[in-house]
């Protein structure tokens, strides 16, 4: 889906300089509560296929500020051209803040048109991170198809059966278990502050 052309998508998702890619307004807002209300109000775009533009930010540019990350609807002219400055996270040599937060929101899109979500088994603590990244971006989201927030689970339990079985003692399992069952494991700050 990145970068690519969907036949008759309406709506500019950018996530960074380096991630974007298309999608119909209709399923977005069947799948999150958050992009329903940004696209409650039609668009005025009536020269262009791109009516919505939706932008993921962690720098305000008019103000040259550092900012929670947060996803904007863009105000695009009548062509479909941005009214005005769009700052987006950036990739690469001048990256700003969380680079794994983009791919985080990424992932759990790419779930809203049936893409597969695919968690970091690493290790233990990448795997709880990874898991506790991608539930936070589709609680910010408001994941209502539910689905990203099932397989994460789903994924999560089978990990954790996998390690279970490779500890060598009681105490160490259970402290596993206690772990990944802890509500607080599944806020980050990153996100825990939009």
């Amino acid at each position: 889906m990145e970068g690519s052309r969907v036949e008759g998508a309406d709506t500019r998702i950018i996530l960074s300089n380096r991630r974007h890619f298309m999608a119909h307004s209709v399923i977005l807002k069947q799948r999150s509560t958050l992009f329903k209300t940004m696209l409650e109000k039609e668009s005025e775009v009536r020269n262009a296929d791109i009516h919505y533009q939706i932008v993921l930010q962690n720098y305000d540019k008019e103000t040259g500020k550092e900012i929670n990350p947060v996803f904007r609807r863009i105000p695009l002219d009548s062509d479909g051209h941005p009214l005005r400055p769009v700052s987006v996270i950036r990739e690469g040599h001048d990256a700003r803040g969380n680079l794994k937060l983009y791919g985080y929101f990424d992932r759990i899109i790419a779930t809203f048109f049936d893409g597969d979500l695919i968690l970091d088994t690493t290790d233990i603590t990448t795997t709880l991170e990874d898991a506790a990244g991608l539930v936070n971006a589709a609680e910010y989201l408001g994941s209502v198809s539910g689905d990203s927030l099932n397989v994460c689970s789903h994924m999560l339990l089978n990990e954790a059966n996998r390690w279970h079985k490779s500890v060598n003692s009681l105490i160490t399992a259970c402290s596993l278990w206690a772990r990944l069952s802890s509500k607080p494991l599944l806020r980050t700050p990153s996100l825990g502050s939009m």
